[in-house]
């Protein structure tokens, strides 16, 4: 058995989890799930920066997450960060403040993979055998993802920054 950890940093939340891997079954025990507001991402389309306001309410959930992480003894973390920081000109900042905490480098991904991430997180569970249409509504744009079945993606349709938020 495997504890690890995965870190999702985006424009308005931050998750955590922390799972149990058991390579002989391929098969994954959530242990730890959390959530916070910090909105990373408040005033980056109108000032294209993280505001020092915003940085400090995201520190300070990571900190949290680092005594969680210690708690569970978490052998492998990836720490993942999203549209906010892909537009934000001071992600250095971030990403610095970031590696000092948890000593890891988080990984700012591309909209591709946030979106494919995205849907197989909402459907992982499930197996799907007809079309399905996710929702991803946030605050900067709505994805819409059209799937056959969760392993060959027919149509993948999304339509971005159709408003900013305020």
């Amino acid at each position: 058995m495997k504890r690890v950890a995965a870190i999702d940093c985006g424009t308005n939340s931050i998750r955590l989890l922390i799972s149990d891997i058991d390579e002989e079954k391929n098969q994954a025990t959530d242990v730890v799930r959390e959530l916070r507001i910090v909105r990373l991402g408040e005033g980056v389309d109108k000032t294209k920066a993280f505001s020092p306001k915003a940085l400090e309410r995201t520190f300070k959930a990571i900190d949290e997450y680092e005594e969680i992480l210690k708690k569970h003894n978490v052998e492998n973390l990836k720490f993942v960060a999203t549209s906010a920081t892909r537009d934000a000109l001071n992600k250095a900042m971030f990403i610095k403040g970031v590696i000092d905490r948890l000593r890891v480098v988080p990984e700012v991904i591309p909209g591709t993979l946030e979106a494919k991430l995205s849907f197989e997180g909402a459907t992982n569970s499930f197996d799907f055998k007809f079309y399905v249409a996710i929702y991803n509504f946030c605050c900067i744009c709505i994805t819409i993802l059209f799937f056959h079945d969760t392993k060959s993606p027919t149509t993948i349709c999304f339509l971005a920054s159709l408003t900013s938020h305020k």
